[in-house]
């Protein structure tokens, strides 16, 4: 009982925290149903503190559960700020046809599906996956045994297949999930990473809600979550599937900010980000890019750039630091990108890479030809919007980002040598490429159409 009752506990302390938090800083949707955005957003942003915090607190070698206290005492100081507002007099009923009623039904619908039966699936699901355990849980382990990052072996050559230099934050949230559970249970600790899925339905709904109608997020956005294959990843404690997600909602916010240029989105964006920059290497390369494509948009507003640029940083800089104070590498040399005998020898790595990835992009599942045309014609349908909306910033903001996605992918694939390409691209190209499927899916939606009524939104924020 000590196991369920301290994830109950743990699911609990990021949602509530991610909830304050955002009313905290002026997310206070108008309308009862937006609330169910509110929460599935609140769940990303709290996890993307409490790994932030977490990854910081060992980087100072301080109790990592340090860092659940201070997630909580954010959501609390978040929660009371809100409280002390006056709350908005009028209340506005969304303007909405049938087909808005029928897109927000449709996503409803897949959100509890993920949600209840979705949860007992991963609350049964035994960790079978081999990264899961290598490259996350095992680091967990060591961690809750050690207190800290044993650097002894962590700089040990044979451990080089767990990726040592990776981000710590997923590990670090194992690890509080372990420290409270008091044993190192690793089947019902897959709830922590699945709710990320059915969180960012309700999230990316919310975040999408300020520029279109429900027509036409809430089938984009259920459909993007329910493909077999994000679900299938989903459920294997495998970080791809988290790590695009964070990147998609920190896309949306993004795009919202540059926009309207208010703090808040800003906020959620740097959050998301950082969250998306503690889970893998990718996440964080890609991440970096985002936001600086967006600071290079909207360079004007630098006093909220600044403040979102000390959040962003603050999941990259003191890991590398502490990395580079250890000793601490991995299998993949970054400093060969700059190294042009290197990138002479071996450049056919990033082409054939990124042939290998877009190739399985219009293959997400195995499926009949016919099936992978119909995903190709979507793909290219969605490449055309975007590329034919410019010069929009958002729709050059949804490009960079994309652009910074598959770059940081090929860019890991050019630096492997001499780990076989055809094998590297076939053990992780159906789970990376979900990172800018997702964005050029949400990058399109986002030039579908532009909100006429501000009436019409269900946050009216």
């Amino acid at each position: 009982m000590r196991a369920e009752a301290s994830l109950a506990l743990l699911v609990a302390v990021i949602g509530c925290s991610g909830v304050g938090m955002l009313v905290g800083i002026g997310i206070r949707p108008r309308a009862r149903l937006a609330w169910a955005g509110v929460v599935g957003l609140g769940y990303l942003v709290g996890l993307g503190i409490l790994i932030v915090l977490a990854q910081l607190a060992i980087v100072l070698q301080i109790p990592f559960l340090t860092a659940l206290a201070l997630t909580t005492a954010l959501g609390v100081i978040g929660a009371i700020s809100a409280a002390r507002q006056l709350p908005p007099k009028k209340q506005l009923r969304p303007a909405w046809d049938s087909l808005d009623r029928a897109g927000l039904v449709l996503l409803s619908v897949v959100v509890l599906l993920l949600l209840l039966l979705g949860s007992v699936a991963a609350w049964v699901h035994p960790l079978l996956d081999w990264d899961a355990w290598a490259i996350w849980t095992m680091k967990a382990v060591m961690i809750n045994q050690s207190g800290g990052v044993p650097s002894e072996i962590f700089t040990n050559r044979w451990y080089s297949f767990m990726h040592p230099d990776y981000p710590i934050g997923i590990p670090a949230l194992e690890a509080i999930y372990f420290r409270l559970a008091g044993s190192e249970e690793t089947t019902h600790m897959h709830v922590l990473t699945w709710l990320i899925l059915p969180a960012a339905g309700s999230g990316l709904a919310l975040l999408a809600d300020e520029r279109l109608p429900a027509k036409v997020w809430g089938p984009i956005i259920a459909a993007l979550i329910v493909v077999p294959t994000v679900v299938t990843q989903a459920l294997t404690a495998y970080v791809d599937v988290p790590v695009a997600l964070m990147l998609s909602a920190g896309l949306l916010a993004g795009a919202n900010w540059l926009e309207s240029k208010r703090l808040k989105s800003l906020i959620v964006c740097a959050a998301l980000i950082a969250g998306a920059a503690c889970m893998k290497n990718e996440g964080m390369t890609t991440g970096l890019l985002l936001f600086t494509s967006l600071s290079l948009l909207g360079w004007r507003q630098w006093r909220q750039l600044a403040l979102g640029w000390a959040i962003v940083l603050l999941a990259v800089v003191p890991w590398r630091l502490f990395l580079s104070l250890n000793s601490i590498t991995g299998d993949l040399s970054p400093s060969r990108l700059i190294d042009t005998n290197y990138l002479s020898a071996h450049f056919g790595r990033a082409t054939g890479g990124l042939t290998g990835l877009l190739s399985q992009a219009f293959s997400l599942q195995d499926q009949s030809p016919a099936q992978d045309l119909i995903v190709g014609a979507i793909l290219v349908s969605a490449a055309a919007v975007v590329i034919l909306s410019l010069p929009d910033r958002v729709a050059v903001f949804a490009l960079l980002v994309i652009l910074a996605s598959l770059l940081a992918i090929t860019s890991a694939y050019l630096v492997s040598y001499p780990v076989s390409l055809s094998g590297r691209i076939a053990s992780s190209a159906p789970r990376v490429v979900l990172t800018p499927v997702m964005l050029l899916m949400l990058g399109a939606m986002l030039q579908l159409r532009r909100r006429s009524s501000p009436a019409q939104s269900i946050s009216e924020q």
